[in-house]
């Protein structure tokens, strides 16, 4: 599968395969998420696509590189600091660390502590990828 569809599924996949934290995961964006729990860590993935653009020129077959974010959001319990929030940064950033499948390139993570914001202290794993199509002009 090519495409935003298959890269989001690619993505989502990693963690589906890889998160053994125990700590509740919303993998779907606009999707229902019963697992979030009211006073307990869990964790939001996302992921953001900046403009594409030709990687290659000339000849029938083009490569398009697409780039963008994937973010995950781990959240915990405002007022019991950063220790778990963090170890739970850890864990996401290794999941992406250096990825490459699918045409997807994981080029560099990072961990952004966010603060606190009703009741939740939050810390966003941020990773810059990218992801090659080729496309056939007629």
């Amino acid at each position: 599968m090519s495409g935003y569809e298959g890269e989001a599924a690619t993505v989502r996949g990693w963690f589906l395969a890889e998160w053994d934290s125990g700590i509740p995961i919303h993998l779907i964006e606009n999707s229902p998420f019963p697992d979030k729990p009211d006073n307990a860590p869990w964790a939001r993935l996302s992921i953001r696509n900046n403009p594409a653009g030709p990687a290659t020129v000339g000849g029938p077959s083009r490569r398009y590189r697409h780039g963008g974010s994937i973010i995950l959001e781990v959240f915990v319990p405002a007022d019991i600091g950063d220790g778990l929030a963090r170890e739970l940064a850890d864990a996401g950033a290794t999941i992406i660390r250096e990825k490459q499948e699918d045409g997807i390139t994981v080029w560099s993570v990072q961990a952004i502590p966010i603060g606190v914001e009703d009741g939740w202290y939050r810390i966003n794993v941020l990773g810059t990828f990218s992801r090659d199509e080729v496309f056939t002009v007629t």
